[in-house]
């Protein structure tokens, strides 16, 4: 009985260190959420619309300027994004703008 024992419970421990093993390798492996850059470009036809437009010390002011230029059809939509290197305590404002917004048009008849 003892002889059963110990190989169970060493298979148990082989199966252990093996899960554990596969484990630590596995949260090793960076994530890839997409950005909000690529969230926003998910939503209109064209990715080349999305322009950066200035840095903000928070989300929530990032937010504000965003739903400012919304309100003021400056641009149609924006996303924020957290900066990474020497920007990752900051936060991208990124805008999405109509075609004639970004040409310069409009009612110049």
């Amino acid at each position: 009985m003892k002889h059963v024992t110990r190989m169970v419970l060493t298979a148990g421990i082989t199966a252990a260190a093996a899960l554990s093993v596969g484990a630590g390798a596995a949260s090793a492996v960076p994530r890839t959420a997409p950005t909000a850059v690529q969230q926003v470009a998910s939503g209109h036809d064209d990715p080349d619309e999305l322009q950066f437009y200035d840095w903000y010390g928070s989300k929530s002011a990032c937010k504000k300027a965003g739903n400012k230029g919304e309100q003021r059809d400056e641009w149609y939509d924006f996303s924020c994004d957290q900066g990474r290197g020497k920007h990752r305590y900051e936060w991208g404002l990124y805008i999405a703008m109509d075609d004639e917004d970004r040409h310069g048009g409009g009612d110049d008849d």
